[in-house]
């Protein structure tokens, strides 16, 4: 899924942090932040509120298709918009940067707390699909999202549509 990657690669970049998945046969994977605080706690909060709203938003996405349509354009197509939403979203959430010190205090961490980690490369779906519209029609509704800082002891919206956008 390449935009749950994009996901966590924007959330890397903007809050500097850096992420390790872990995952078993019985359970999902789960996502660690790592960086300097409160930098981990807002990206896991980001994250976590993102990737609900992304994972509703393209359901949604894919119940719209025309019936017609294959599973797997469906699927495809659903992809491709979750894609896009994530990079109409990037610019609600870029607000947050660290500096280059920062930055370098996390990467050394890293490197001496994580020195075997690898990569992974996401799945990636077969080309057959017509889903040009999809990541337009993502990027359309990921720039209609507000995403609010969270307050200590106070529950409040974590994810709007912006008015009139």
């Amino acid at each position: 899924m390449s935009y749950h990657a994009a996901l966590l690669h924007l959330i890397k970049r903007v809050f500097g942090v850096r992420f390790v998945m872990s995952s078993s046969l019985f359970s999902n994977s789960e996502v660690a932040f790592i960086g300097i605080n409160p930098q981990p706690e807002l990206a896991k909060y980001c994250y976590e509120v993102l990737w609900s709203k992304l994972k509703q938003t393209r359901q949604e996405y894919v119940k719209q298709q025309p019936k017609q349509c294959k599973r797997a354009t469906k699927v495809a197509r659903g992809d491709r918009f979750a894609e896009g939403w994530v990079f109409g979203i990037a610019r609600t959430v870029e607000e947050f940067a660290l500096s280059e010190k920062e930055t370098s205090i996390i990467e050394r961490y890293m490197a001496q707390e994580f020195p075997d980690l690898s990569s992974s490369s996401p799945l990636k779906r077969g080309k057959k699909a017509n889903t040009s519209r999809a990541i337009l029609d993502g990027i359309k509704a990921g720039k209609k999202e507000c995403l609010h800082r969270p307050v200590h002891g106070q529950e409040q919206t974590k994810l709007q549509h912006k008015p009139g956008a």
